[in-house]
This record gives structure tokens, sequence and C-alpha cells, in this order.
């Protein structure tokens, strides 16, 4: 491990070249039984079949973090069946149902209408 760290630029790519390493010798070995878990794990068995990737249609959603507290309250307040957010990126990011475009940017409309000041005449 450690000529592995003398070759590679950063402690991650060391790491990263190890795992491939790692992987190489363990798909070379035989499509016997493997010995443990762990090894099972790596080793690809003929005849499986391939896994198929899990893609759901969606909108991407990047605002400011007050922007998305209030996204995440509508979604709160909302019963079970309706909730659209599938996954929060990160405070100011997040993946949502395609279906709730329009009715996201009427809420967010509804409420800066509600909050702007009118000057008295």
């Amino acid at each position: 491990r450690l000529l592995l760290l003398l070759f590679c630029p950063t402690p991650a790519a060391a790491l990263r070249r190890h795992r491939r390493r790692r992987l190489l010798s363990l798909r070379r070995r035989s499509f016997a039984q493997p010995s443990s878990p762990r090894r099972q794990r790596f080793l690809v068995q003929p005849g499986t079949g391939t896994k198929m990737v899990n893609a759901i249609k969606g909108l991407f959603i990047s605002c400011d973090v007050p922007m998305a507290q209030f996204i995440v309250n509508l979604n709160a307040s909302m019963p079970a069946s309706e909730k659209f957010i599938v996954h929060m990126l990160d405070p100011t990011h997040m993946f949502v149902q395609p279906h709730v475009g329009e009715m996201i940017r009427s809420k967010i409309a509804e409420f800066r209408d509600q909050n702007s000041y009118e000057k008295p005449t």
C-alpha cells in the first residue's frame, strides 16, 4: 500500500488504484463458490443477467435556502399520497416529480404577492 501512495498523486487515487487491482485479481479467479461473502460481492457469476438502472423522470430545482425551505414546507403540508419531493440533494438543490412544476411556480408567485409591499397612496 505504501508503494501505491508513492506512485499516485493523491491518497484517493491510490485507494482507487488499489481497489481496481483487487477487483481485477478477484475477477481472474475461477467462478467456483467464493470463499467469503465479501468476495462473492465482487465475483461475476455467469448467466445471472444484467442489472438495470432505475431511472425516475423529474425536475431538478436549484434555488436559495429560504425558497428551498418554502418548497419543503409546501411538500410537508401535502397528504402522503401527494408529496412531490423525490430527493433533497443539498440545502439548495432538489429533485421533484415532473407534474408539480407549474404548481410550485404558482405557489411561489402567490407567496411573493402576499409578501410584496405596496405603498399607500
